[in-house]
């Protein structure tokens, strides 16, 4: 295997449920962009499910997961208020086709 320091990774979660209702109805457009390009969230679809998260270099720091998830939740928090949030992320590898 070979490592790719120029890969990013994607933190986030699945949108499903009532939370994929709450921010279906949400006015997102100043924290959400699409397929890699917001501005602090973004939104990817894969296998036909969508899921929200930020963006990341990849080689992300342990240190700093904590601070992504909490950055993540926060945003949504703004959009969603009163709603269950997510109580863990995911860290995904993006492929290079997935990210300009």
């Amino acid at each position: 295997m070979i490592l790719d320091r120029q890969a990013k990774l994607f933190v986030g979660f699945k949108l499903e449920g009532k939370l994929r209702d709450v921010y279906d109805a949400a006015n997102h457009s100043g924290y959400v962009g699409e397929e890699g390009k917001g501005t602090y969230l973004t939104t990817l679809e894969s296998n036909g499910f969508r899921y929200l998260g930020k963006v990341v270099d990849g080689g992300l720091a342990t240190d700093r997961v904590d601070d992504v998830t909490r950055n993540v939740l926060s945003i949504l928090g703004r959009m969603a208020l009163g709603h269950k949030l997510p109580s863990a992320l995911a860290i995904f590898a993006l492929s290079a086709a997935q990210v300009t």
